[in-house]
């Protein structure tokens, strides 16, 4: 296996592992043309990091990781963008209304990070993780997080952060092992608890 930068023709196979990987959660209800907008912005972003891993001698893509340095400044580069993001929302509103509170519960989320005075320059947000389910119980993701740390080490970052669904023991057991430590503090969205968890590097 392979991990390598994203390129901007990588992003539509970002988008397709995202939608096969989070089946009915709220960023593939948004859709593949969202999703490709999203992870072009983090691929824009001065201290963005969006990486994505291949097999060996294969053209297809088994998974990737995506996050930023400096989450208030990288929430504020997003309320700049807030106009072709929202565009991009209107046919899956129209689609799914049930998706609007998600939608404002994570506008006011962003406005509160974005908000912060301090810099976090030390500080890396690993926002998106995904591994396509037809390479799931390989050891992807795992080796994901470790080219996403060691990507964050070479730009100073010293603490990585991250969120994670309550509900899925999976998950939460994932990040345990890779010694990421759980904050007392959840945040919980109308309908997915998440826990916040926190690793010094």
């Amino acid at each position: 296996m392979s991990i390598r930068r994203v390129l901007i023709d990588d992003l539509s196979a970002v988008a397709t592992i995202h939608m096969a990987a989070f089946q009915n959660h709220f960023l593939t209800d948004l859709g593949k043309g969202f999703l490709r907008h999203y992870y072009r912005l983090i691929l824009g972003y001065p201290s963005g990091i969006l990486l994505i891993a291949e097999e060996v001698g294969s053209e297809n893509p088994t998974g990737f990781v995506g996050g930023f340095v400096n989450p208030p400044a990288f929430y504020r580069s997003l309320q700049h963008k807030r106009v072709s993001l929202a565009l991009r929302m209107i046919v899956p509103i129209i689609q799914c209304p049930k998706i609007m509170p998600r939608i404002l519960h994570n506008r006011r989320r962003v406005s509160q990070i974005a908000g912060l005075s301090e810099t976090q320059q030390r500080v890396a947000e690993l926002s998106s993780i995904a591994v396509h389910p037809s390479h799931a119980g390989r050891g992807v993701g795992k080796e994901l997080v470790f080219a996403f740390t060691a990507r964050a080490l070479e730009m100073g970052v010293d603490t990585i952060d991250l969120t994670a669904d309550a509900n899925d023991r999976y998950v939460n057991q994932f990040y345990d092992r890779l010694g990421f430590r759980r904050e007392p503090f959840v945040y919980a969205p109308p309908d997915r608890p998440m826990y916040k968890y926190s690793k010094h590097i």
